[in-house]
């Protein structure tokens, strides 16, 4: 195994560039779990598990259309259709999730005998097939900040909301979230679990009370205060066991307050619901609710480690920006959609994992992604390995089938025609 570059330039230097060496960076089950799954089960016109795996990154990870990657590898000596393609896809789901699962990193023994926990930024994102106006998928993401990596990566329908409760919370572990992820059940998973929250609230919401669960009057008691930050212990209403939380509230400057009561008002006229008075006060404060208590964890230092979420809406920026991950082919519910988004997701994870070996700085990622992306295509495609006798053939494998309809340009020709044949 190549060991760990300083750089960018030692990086390109230190790896071969053929498809076998880039396999060795997926599961070391990737063959065997391939006939476990039932995706290959006898070699024909694919004669090999790895090839058959280039043909999902040459699809999923490059974006090459079905006749693209039937093109593709005719040039490489396999004549193939892109119905023969889209078939040997269309089996390959269960196999590919299963890498997917393989494919997140664990935390070296070394390592986790000298880490109280994890620090977990959780956030997700939808997903649209081409045309469509509502949500197809959701992705599911879990950011671990002290190694810098994705540590769980979630597909589901679009049924299933934001929750904690997707995720596997381990004992010790910090979970930070916005407000979305704000609700009773799912907190309560997270404390049964032995973890930790840092997550914000709109306490219209998720009600607080007191210990003793008297009213805590949260709404005066800002309203009273001339002070920029305010911490209070509180419990959860909903929780009879009255755990002992603490909320921060952090007073926004007077400008981002006042576009906060903006955007409320807005959405309130658009729903038609009739706003209170509370609820407009609450925008100019950020809440946030904390199972550490004060002398643990201080307010300001809550305030930081909250911030750290911009970390986790990065990774999906550049999941969609740089390795457009949105961009689904493909029905809403087929089997060629839920193979996309996971051989995307492997491809995704394999440049995320290569880009962590460089010390280059949060504000340049994106910019070595696209360069590890340009890196790794040869290796994929295999383009040094084209061989010029199967041009012909590999053009016809990505030539247009004959439409029984004319094309409109066609169409108007002719109408060009007998009109001026008229004049």
């Amino acid at each position: 195994m190549n060991k760990k570059p300083a750089n960018l330039i030692a990086s390109l230097e230190s790896r071969d560039n053929t498809f076998t060496d880039l396999l060795q960076e997926f599961p070391a089950d990737l063959i065997e779990s391939a006939r476990e799954f039932e995706a290959f089960r006898r070699g024909r016109k694919i004669r090999n598990v790895e090839q058959l795996f280039q043909m999902v990154l040459l699809y999923c990870g490059l974006d090459y259309s079905l006749r693209q990657t039937a093109g593709t590898l005719t040039l490489l000596g396999t004549r193939l259709s892109d119905q023969a393609v889209s078939e040997r896809l269309s089996g390959c789901a269960a196999w590919l999730n299963h890498l997917l699962k393989q494919m997140l990193p664990e935390l070296p023994p070394a390592v986790a005998e000298q880490t109280v926990g994890r620090w977990l930024l959780i956030d997700g994102s939808t997903i649209q097939v081409a045309g469509a106006r509502s949500t197809s998928y959701r992705l599911h993401l879990a950011w671990d900040w002290t190694r810098q990596t994705i540590v769980e990566w979630i597909i589901t329908d679009e049924k299933t909301g934001e929750s904690l409760k997707l995720y596997g919370i381990e004992a010790a572990d910090t979970v930070i979230a916005d407000r979305g992820y704000a609700r009773f059940k799912d907190i309560e998973y997270v404390l049964e679990s032995g973890g930790e929250v840092i997550i914000r609230v709109a306490p219209h919401v998720l009600p607080m009370v007191d210990f003793q669960g008297g009213e805590l009057k949260l709404a005066d008691r800002l309203r009273a205060s001339k002070h920029q930050q305010v911490s209070l212990k509180a419990a959860m209403k909903a929780d009879r066991k009255r755990r002992q939380m603490t909320l921060h509230c952090f007073r926004l400057s007077a400008e981002k307050a006042a576009a906060a009561r903006r955007r409320k008002i807005a959405r309130a006229r658009k729903n038609g619901i009739t706003m209170k008075k509370e609820t407009l006060e609450y925008a100019e404060w950020v809440i946030i609710l904390s199972s550490y208590s004060g002398e643990q964890i201080s307010g300001e230092s809550i305030g930081r480690l909250y911030r750290l979420r911009w970390q986790i809406e990065i990774v999906i920026k550049r999941l969609k920006s740089v390795l457009e991950i949105d961009r689904l082919r493909g029905k809403k519910g087929s089997q060629i959609s839920e193979v996309y988004l996971l051989g995307k997701s492997l491809y995704a994870l394999l440049i995320a994992k290569r880009g962590g070996e460089l010390k280059t700085g949060a504000e340049m990622q994106w910019r070595v992604w696209k360069m590890i992306r340009e890196e790794i295509t040869p290796q994929i495609n295999q383009v040094g390995r084209w061989k010029k006798e199967n041009l012909e053939q590999a053009v016809k494998q990505m030539k247009e089938r004959k439409r029984k309809r004319k094309r409109q340009s066609e169409e108007a020709s002719e109408l060009l025609i007998k009109l001026l044949s008229v004049a």
